[in-house]
């Protein structure tokens, strides 16, 4: 059974504790094996950074590199396989120069990162993550914001446009006062990406709500967005509440001012989870409904992307087993495998991936050491 898309050569130089990683893969799932601090993870977040973004640690880029180089830089560079054939993608950081991460595809230097989004995507949970409902909106927001990426590739852009213009408002504001001609024309373009935010995050979520397993031990999750955008959107056409929102930020320029930051727009919107089995939001539920609750909605994410776009996203899921029953692991490993597409799962403990010792690869990491446990 081939699974696509799929990682067939990972590369890794000067990476965390990495010096040099070379691994030759198949199209098959991928199971990473190894005591607690071998390096499981950073093997996933140096995947995770083939994609926009960066990456599931949010590290910043001079962070990353080898902890006995600390100041040379840092190269990703894989073979990825999908259905129109094999391209090699590459991410790299060179400390002493532009500061900036460089993307290259088919070692064409590509300046607009979503470029990788046409060969492929990924998706992920960490251990971090399982704290998602109950840490602070932001984080909220950047999980199911990553999700939307995948609908619409211009969602990060408009994302960080926005979050250019509100800083350039702040700044005039600060400089200039209240009644500065140049507000008027910034807000106008809040306005714009504002709405485009708000819309694509409700169209996302709607078209999302089927695509839920009917499982009772992965039970649907119910997504609601608090946000006075997008809940403008539900009675106002796109113009209106663009209107809206002019004159709300006119009217809050001075209380803005004061407080240095915009109390108004999406970048202000918070996602209200609820296991619709319980009935229970999430942040009311055990440790364990809320991993599920999130491993629920990355299943459904990914089987939106099968049916919409012809193909899965890789799936990086770190540590994930160790904390599901016998019942709910197999369950979740026949969802993954009916994706179709490569997943890769880390583990301290191999006997948790039993009921893919038949499909998957298994490779042990070992103090940054990479052994292949079977083929």
């Amino acid at each position: 059974m081939s699974f696509l898309p799929a990682i067939r050569q990972l590369t890794l130089t000067s990476y965390r504790n990495y010096q040099h990683l070379s691994i030759e893969l198949q199209t098959r799932p991928v199971v990473l094996t190894g005591h607690n601090g071998a390096g499981k993870s950073n093997v996933l977040e140096a995947l995770s950074l083939l994609t926009p973004g960066r990456g599931l640690r949010q590290a910043k880029l001079n962070e990353i590199s080898c902890v006995s180089q600390p100041t040379r830089g840092w190269v990703v560079s894989a073979a990825v396989e999908n259905n129109a054939g094999v391209n090699t993608v590459g991410t790299s950081y060179e400390a002493d120069k532009s500061q900036r991460r460089v993307i290259r595809i088919n070692e064409n230097t590509k300046r607009d990162h979503s470029a990788l989004l046409d060969l492929f995507s990924m998706i992920w949970l960490t251990p971090h993550m399982d704290s998602l409902f109950l840490e602070s909106s932001s984080e909220r927001r950047r999980f199911f914001d990553r999700l939307v990426y995948a609908h619409y590739p211009s969602h990060a852009d408009y994302l960080t446009e926005y979050q250019n213009l509100m800083r350039e408002r702040l700044r005039v504001l600060q400089d200039h006062g209240h009644q500065h001609p140049w507000l008027n024309g910034l807000e106008q373009q809040m306005a714009e990406h504002a709405v485009a935010i708000a819309s694509a995050r409700r169209q996302h979520l709607k078209e999302l709500s089927p695509f839920f397993l009917d499982d009772p031990l992965f039970p649907i999750a119910h997504i609601e967005i608090i946000g006075d955008v997008e809940h403008a959107l539900q009675d106002a056409p796109a113009l209106k509440v663009e209107e809206g929102l002019q004159n709300i930020w006119a009217q809050q320029r001075q209380h803005d001012y004061y407080s240095g930051m915009t109390n108004t727009g999406p970048h202000r919107s918070d996602f209200i989870v609820h296991n619709k089995l319980s009935g229970l939001t999430a942040i009311q539920s055990s440790t364990g409904e809320q991993k599920i609750l999130l491993l629920s909605i990355l299943i459904a994410q990914a089987n939106w992307q099968k049916n919409n776009q012809g193909s899965a996203p890789i799936l990086l899921l770190d540590e994930v087993a160790a904390h599901l029953d016998p019942a709910r692991r197999d369950r979740l490993f026949n969802h993954l495998i009916n994706l179709e597409s490569q997943f890769w799962l880390t583990g301290t403990d191999s006997d948790s991936f039993d009921g893919l010792r038949d499909l998957a690869q298994f490779f042990l990491i070992e103090k940054g050491l990479v052994k292949t446990s079977n083929l």
